[in-house]
């Protein structure tokens, strides 16, 4: 297996993928890793349960992903930490897809087609399937988290832990059994706590109705006008209310032929009267405040279709009357129109007056018991109502308006709302202390923390009970004869003792429990009855907020250790998406302080959604999300991984886009190339690679760039640590990528020519500095690229056997290193500042060179530079000699070079911005262009006004000024450098080439280039370092002979040739150097290496390269 390691010198990620998992499983990393920090510090990472009704998802994959980088950055730092991944597999998707999976239809098919047994089981099967698939896909996409022990919701022990709570609450008295109004999903035949709503904007119709008055002392007839977009509940309104503190105008009309009194909110009269209504004018008896409307009562305009509505009124003497109630607003005509049975602020109006809840809306969403309403469906059928209304002689008028309207987040369809009976648990008033505890949460980013303050504020009592199959069943057994008496139920092994069975059920859905009777005196008669459990299972969100405890398997018939409530601890970490804030978040926070006082968690990473890269939201409810696979196939797992990871920052949507895939793709290629670079030099060249504090034993010196990439590495591994610590995930990715491409484009280039042509200690020094720093770079990097940092690490470990005992190399897998240390005493900031100037100074010296066509091989007599700012300077100055020698410059200066700077109008951009007065402001620039170009010069900021005159009016001589601010970006700067220099800058440092060309400047680099070429075919046709060469140059240029037998010791020692043989082909002149005559007769090995090769200034030269057999020569 290791020696696959080394195989393949090109990046094939699916073969390292399989090698990589090959080596895990068959050697058991994860579980050495596991068993290598079982002794640490323990650390509570609390997984929330993705959903098990499909496929993993790219927003999954991102989320399981991110919580992986955490894991194995903890355990890496020598902590235990919680690692058991969770499953959500109870609720209303797993039944629908169940029922579309094997063409069931609705509640009445499963109760009497199909039977709850069998129901159970198929959401059994369906549920474990899919998780099974999903933990493989997770494995697939290196998540190291103990997926054979997951916490799954449909377990027994999971559900003991509900039932505990359940107990738990209802012992400190916060479970209680009310009629509510509910948001009801039609669809799914179920009631929406707050938290399972989603708010869409809508078209609906707005209709404005008039309801007469009955106890009024005028004359004429008199009406409240009022306004609803639910046309629907206008069946079963009980009350009208007005705002006590709004102004209310009472006013005479005549409408229809018939003169009659309104009350209206004031300040929407002449909106409703005027411009919707089309009446001529209209008169105002008088303005009152709401106070004074209260206590009118009024006839409900449906009174003469249905006998209800009287007997309403005699049962309850509130109905039909003016309430006063800070509840109405400005909207329509300010008069609100309640139906207590149909809304839940209508609700809490009702309850407040002492009226009831009326509502005769059944669970498939249609009216009965409730003629001549009977089968008409709430929203569908808004037209009938519509309709009755405007034969009642009550509709004055309708519109279409857009509102946000509630829907169900799974059916995503429209609800509606109706009374119905719920279990519920009491938390509004606990709604401080549950603000206080959300005090003491770390959250990122803080726009999350808000937003879950702001959520806490409005919260209301949550139910917990559903009217469903596919859950855990609310454990309650009520006395059969009187539903005031029941039982709450807290374990399996409670309700074995109960109900005195042989055994403890060995689970606890519905097809189990039901049938299970307990027989027990009542404390009311003293006489044996029958306690049977209701037909509900609770919410889902019991299932999910009791995971705090139910990961860690407390309060169940299993759990080894029951912990006291004092003992109990928050979750140090978990990490989410942003809508969790109202789901999974609120609670775990809710339940914790409800059960424990404490908050459920300590900090938390909040991230966002996926959207294509138009910034469209992807979900897989709206079956337009990618797979994972989509990406990993072409890209592979770790490309992905590190894509995703920093893909967006805390609580932003990602907006996924394959071009930046690719991008992070090519990086990965790139840092592969480093480490097959390190591999090559070593393999091909024999160096003798040291540990780092071995380096001083063998009088090897760290040059200035070896410090430099030691300082970094520190560096970034300093950043790194503290990014992930303070949950800044996101940031990882980026900091580890922009040292690596550093180490690439900066230090590799620096060192090129000692580590290829440079004395074995140059080389040695270098090889040991960079295996040290790829593998401790390579470590921080396998949280995020798993299996990629797997192969490297092995395959450098091969590489360097003789530090197989080391530091480096001890152990197995790069997995199970601990982090690296940060090594302060390489942290030099000066030199890295220093390295950032010199590293732009360069930058500009290279596009200078490429201006010119001179290429970085061959030398320049001197480079100047032009600085605005001293610390550029001094940076310069102090790296000096290694920005000679990367730029291939003899001498480096800050004398002048008589360059002039003219200034023009950026005309384009200034005509975007100011239009008209384009040749104005122009005009301006030109005549300041002398001024703008000393202050440039100067180093001074661009920033003046110009004043403009304007006329106000075309036909008038009178003007005003406006200023117009000039800055850089109006100005275009061309630079004129007098013979020979050329010029290019990075930002505000100037760089300057000496362009002059001479035989000896050419010579070096026509030397230089046969010394590259050589070193190529010696690596091309696998020449050995040891096989010695002989050389053979021939050309008719008399210069580049020259040249090359002045430099001959230098090209004889760097490419490894015994001999140098040089041929003027134009004149006959010969020239050699190597060994003597008495070896004139060597014996070589195959037929030799041919090449032509064409140099800069259109030189052509042929190469000659013969291997020799005998290495003794």
């Amino acid at each position: 297996m290791e020696e696959s390691f080394c195989s393949s010198a090109s990046f094939q990620f699916e073969s390292i993928e399989s090698s990589v998992s090959e080596f895990w499983n068959k050697n058991r990393i994860y579980q050495k890793a596991k068993e290598k920090v079982k002794n640490g510090s323990p650390y509570y990472f609390l997984d929330g349960p993705p959903y098990t009704t499909g496929k993993v998802h790219l927003g999954t994959a991102w989320n399981k992903t991110m919580k992986d980088l955490f894991i194995r950055f903890k355990r890496m730092n020598g902590f235990n930490i919680w690692d058991r991944p969770g499953y959500d597999m109870h609720g209303l998707p797993t039944e629908r897809a169940t029922e579309k999976a094997h063409g069931i239809a609705g509640r009445e098919d499963i109760e009497q087609k199909v039977g709850k047994e069998k129901f159970i089981q198929l959401c059994r099967e369906f549920c474990l399937n899919n998780m099974n698939e999903m933990s493989r896909t997770f494995k697939h996409l290196g998540v190291w988290m103990d997926f054979d022990d997951s916490y799954q919701s449909l377990s027994k022990e999971f559900m003991e832990g509900e039932w505990w709570f359940i107990a738990k609450a209802h012992e400190k008295k916060r479970l209680y059994k009310g009629l509510r109004t509910m948001a009801w999903d039609p669809i799914t035949a179920t009631a929406l706590s707050k938290h399972e709503l989603e708010y869409r904007t809508i078209v609906d119709t707005a209709i404005y109705v008039r309801f007469r008055v009955t106890n009024s002392k005028d004359k004429l007839k008199t009406y409240f006008l009022v306004w609803t977009t639910t046309p629907w509940t206008l069946a079963f309104n009980l009350v009208v209310a007005v705002n006590p503190k709004f102004l209310y105008s009472k006013v005479n009309v005549v409408y229809e032929g018939e003169e009659q009194n309104w009350y209206i909110g004031k300040d929407v009269v002449d909106d409703l009267l005027l411009k919707k209504l089309n009446l001529k004018g209209y008169k105002v008896l008088g303005n009152f405040i709401g106070e004074d409307l209260a206590g009118m009562s009024y006839e409900h305009p449906f009174n003469h279709l249905s006998p209800i509505y009287a007997s309403l009124k005699q049962q309850y003497p509130s109905c039909f009357t003016c309430l006063a109630d800070k509840i109405a607003n400005n909207n329509g005509t300010a008069i609100l129109h309640c139906a207590p049975g149909c809304g839940t602020e209508d609700y809490e109006v009702g309850y407040r007056a002492g009226v009831p809840a009326f509502n005769t809306v059944n669970e498939s969403g249609i009216i009965e018991d409730f003629p001549p309403f009977d089968g008409l469906r709430p929203r569908k059928d808004d037209d009938a109502f519509v309709l009755k209304l405007q034969q009642s002689k009550a509709l004055l008028c309708s519109q279409k308006i857009a509102h946000e309207y509630p829907h169900g987040e799974r059916s995503h369809a429209p609800v509606i709302f109706r009374t119905t009976l719920q279990w519920f648990l009491k938390i509004e008033d606990i709604k401080e202390r549950l603000i206080e505890e959300n005090n003491k949460i770390n959250w990122y980013p803080k726009t999350s923390y808000n937003a879950f303050s702001n959520w806490l504020e409005n919260l209301r009592d949550n139910s917990i009970s559903k009217q469903r199959f596919w859950g855990t069943p609310l454990p309650i057994w009520i006395n059969i004869k009187d539903e005031a008496d029941f039982i709450i139920v807290s374990s399996a092994k409670e309700l074995a003792e109960l109900a005195n069975l042989s055994e403890e059920p060995q689970d606890l859905h519905i097809d189990t429990v039901d049938s299970i009777v307990i027989k027990r005196k009542s404390p009311v008669t003293g006489q044996e009855v029958e306690y049977r459990r209701i037909k509900d299972v609770l919410d889902v969100w019991v299932d999910a907020g009791t995971t705090l405890w139910n990961s860690l398997r407390h309060y169940s018939s299993k759990s080894g250790s029951v912990l006291s409530e004092i003992e109990f601890q928050p979750a140090e970490f978990i990490l989410e998406g942003r809508d969790q804030i109202r789901g999974w978040f609120n609670l775990l926070h809710v339940l914790s302080v409800v059960t424990f006082d404490k908050p459920a968690f300590k900090n938390v990473f909040v991230h966002g959604f996926i959207n294509n890269s138009s910034g469209k939201k992807m979900s897989k409810s709206q079956e337009n999300y990618i797979l994972p696979e989509e990406i990993t196939k072409k890209w592979g797992v770790d490309v992905m991984r590190f894509y995703v990871i920093g893909a967006a920052n805390p609580g932003q949507d990602m907006n996924y886009n394959a071009k930046d895939v690719e991008q992070m793709s090519k990086s990965i290629r790139i840092f592969w190339n480093i480490h097959r670079y390190v591999i090559d030099f070593r393999v091909h060249h024999g160096v003798k690679v040291l540990p780092m504090e071995k380096l001083k034993d063998h009088n090897l010196k760290l040059e200035t760039e070896e410090l430099f990439i030691l300082s970094s590495l520190n560096t970034m591994l300093r950043n790194l640590t503290c990014s992930i610590n303070e949950f800044r995930l996101h940031d990882a990715p980026c900091i580890v990528s922009e040292f690596l491409l550093d180490l690439s484009k900066t230090y590799m280039q620096l060192v090129w020519e000692r580590v290829s042509m440079g004395a074995e200690s140059e080389k040695s020094s270098v090889l040991s500095v960079m295996v040290h720093v790829l593998v401790q770079a390579f470590t921080a990097f396998a949280i995020i690229a798993p299996f990629f940092s797997e192969q490297i690490y092995q395959n450098l470990k091969l590489a360097c056997p003789e530090l197989s005992d080391t530091e480096l190399f001890r152990e197995e897998s790069i997995h199970l290193r601990m982090w690296p240390k940060v090594e302060l005493e390489y942290i030099d900031p000066q030199l890295e500042e220093d390295f950032a100037i010199a590293k732009r100074a360069m930058t500009a010296i290279l596009s200078t060179r490429i201006k010119v066509s001179i290429g970085v091989r061959y030398p320049v007599n001197e480079i100047r530079f032009s600085c605005s700012d001293a610390k550029e300077r001094d940076a310069i100055t102090r790296l000096s000699d290694l920005i000679m020698q990367r730029t291939n410059a003899k001498k480096i200066s800050f004398e002048g070079t008589g360059i002039a700077l003219k200034v023009h109008p950026n005309s384009q951009l200034i005509g975007k911005t100011w239009g008209k007065y384009t040749q104005q402001i122009t005009n301006f620039i030109d005549n300041n262009a002398e001024s703008l170009a000393k202050s440039l010069q100067m180093g001074e900021e661009i920033r003046l006004n110009c004043v403009i005159k304007r006329r106000l009016d075309d036909l008038q001589a009178e003007c005003d000024e406006i200023e117009c601010e000039i800055e850089l970006k109006h100005l275009l700067l061309d630079y004129v450098t007098p013979e020979p220099w050329a010029h290019s800058k990075d930002g505000t440092i100037h760089a300057f080439l000496d362009t002059t060309r001479t035989q000896e400047l050419d010579g070096e680099g026509w030397s230089r280039d046969i010394m590259r070429k050589v070193q190529q075919l010696r690596k091309k046709h696998h020449l050995a370092k040891n096989d010695l060469i002989i050389l053979s140059i021939s050309s008719k240029n008399e210069s580049f002979i020259n040249a090359m037998e002045s430099s001959s010791a230098i090209v004889l020692e760097r490419t490894g040739s015994c001999k140098l043989r040089l041929r003027n082909t134009s004149n006959g002149y010969t020239f050699s150097k190597g060994f003597g005559r008495e070896n004139k007769d060597p014996k070589y090995r195959g037929d030799g290496i041919f090449e032509t090769e064409k140099l800069t200034g259109d030189i052509t030269v042929q190469l000659k390269i013969r291997v020799l057999d005998n290495p003794k020569l």
